[in-house]
């Protein structure tokens, strides 16, 4: 078999080296020369052209079986792609836009009854502070029509924090390479959030894993994540999000593959908040999902591209089963300056339920205040049987963070 993964950058790196090492050819099919590095045994990388149809007439030859988006800037490309390749099992291109575009998503639900957020999208800075002024209400949401990770997300309590909102936005380049040419303005939505993870084939889903958020925030800031806890697999369909999360997928045109849903529960039920065409963000590490899930989604992407019966059959309406309590510890800079060093690190080793660290920073560099959810701080994971152990330690890690006791930074 052969498979060509656009983009594969963060998980879908994971996910190239699941397949391959199921002896599965490998294509990295990149849309950015930014370099990262790639240190996966790939058959071939390819970059794509400015004309994408000269890329796509080198692919015709290689005989793909599968097109796969690596990363959210992959999505759109993997759509394009698959469909001139005449892929049978792809997501329609025509429909990207709804899996792309956040107004798009809500211009969507709203038209099909589904709950979604109130919103309105400009060029205009003068057309978004009359939506705002008409709202009489705030806290607004600005943010990016198209972006990742958080990237230029303010929820803002005054007209003066939306025009800052604004300027920071409109006409700069975002992470995934774009110029941010609208702003979307959004009314708030309180509640807990989530993270749905999914899988897809032919229209039928399985939620392979739901995180409950633990986030805190400060005036004119967006959200800053410091935690979530995997949960018990039955919660979906005891609140609503197993029949939603599967409408909200089947009217973007999400037949085939992986997502990444994130949506905040009210008094009402769920309401999305966006739907990511691919796989989450790496953060969890595999050890630790292994252990608490039995697979990764990324493992599990695999196994659905390459035994999709077996997977319908396994998997499909069905809730999945914890097999132990896994909660992550989101790490935060509390300031700028240097980092020298992170004087807590033994004492959160010896935690009952402590299981590891993952992308912890280099010392002695020039860290910044986390404004986003991109991760640069590191990660601990707690994983143990006993759910109250579990709780209890996350409890004093966030006490410890709460106090500026994790690291030490020199401003």
């Amino acid at each position: 078999m052969k498979i060509g993964i656009v983009d594969a950058f963060s998980t879908g790196k994971n996910l190239a080296l699941e397949f391959i090492s199921k002896g599965v050819e490998c294509y990295h099919i990149r849309t950015t020369s930014t370099p990262y590095t790639d240190d996966v045994r790939f058959k071939k990388t390819i970059f794509i052209d400015e004309n994408i149809n000269d890329t796509i007439d080198i692919l015709k030859y290689k005989n793909l079986n599968y097109i796969i988006a690596g990363s959210e800037m992959g999505v759109e490309s993997t759509d394009y792609i698959a469909n001139n390749l005449g892929i049978k099992h792809s997501n329609n291109y025509k429909t990207t836009y709804l899996r792309r575009n956040k107004y798009e998503m809500h211009k969507k639900l709203k038209e099909s009854n589904l709950r979604h957020i109130n919103q309105f999208k400009s060029s205009s800075e003068i057309e978004i502070i009359k939506w705002v002024n008409k709202q009489q209400k705030f806290p607004i949401v600005i943010k990016p029509i198209d972006g990742a990770a958080s990237e230029g997300v303010t929820i803002c309590d005054d007209i003066k924090s939306v025009k800052m909102a604004i300027k920071k936005i409109l006409g700069k380049k975002n992470i995934l390479g774009k110029i941010n040419k609208e702003i979307l303005a959004q009314e708030f939505i309180d509640g807990t959030q989530y993270f749905i993870n999914t899988l897809t084939w032919e229209g039928k889903t399985f939620i392979s894993d739901i995180w409950e958020q633990v986030r805190t925030r400060e005036k004119n800031s967006a959200y800053i994540f410091e935690g979530m806890h995997l949960c018990d697999g039955n919660i979906a369909e005891k609140s609503g999000i197993k029949k939603y999360i599967y409408d909200v997928l089947n009217e973007f045109g999400l037949y085939y593959g992986a997502a990444h849903n994130e949506i905040i529960m009210t008094q009402e039920g769920p309401v999305l908040i966006e739907s990511n065409a691919r796989l989450m963000g790496a953060s969890i590490s595999n050890e630790a999902f292994h252990e608490a899930l039995g697979y990764t989604q990324a493992s599990l992407c695999v196994f659905m591209y390459l035994e999709p019966k077996k997977f319908k059959q396994e998997y499909i309406d069905k809730n999945y089963q914890k097999n132990a309590n896994l909660s992550e510890v989101s790490f935060v800079f509390k300031k700028d300056g240097i980092i020298k060093s992170m004087p807590t690190k033994n004492t959160l080793i010896n935690l009952t339920s402590f299981h590891s660290f993952n992308q912890l920073p280099e010392m002695n560099k020039k860290v910044y205040k986390t404004k986003d959810t991109i991760g640069e701080p590191g990660f601990l994971y707690l994983l143990h049987k006993d759910k109250t152990i579990v709780e209890k330690d996350f409890d004093y890690i966030l006490q410890l963070q709460q106090e500026d006791k994790i690291f030490e930074i020199v401003s």
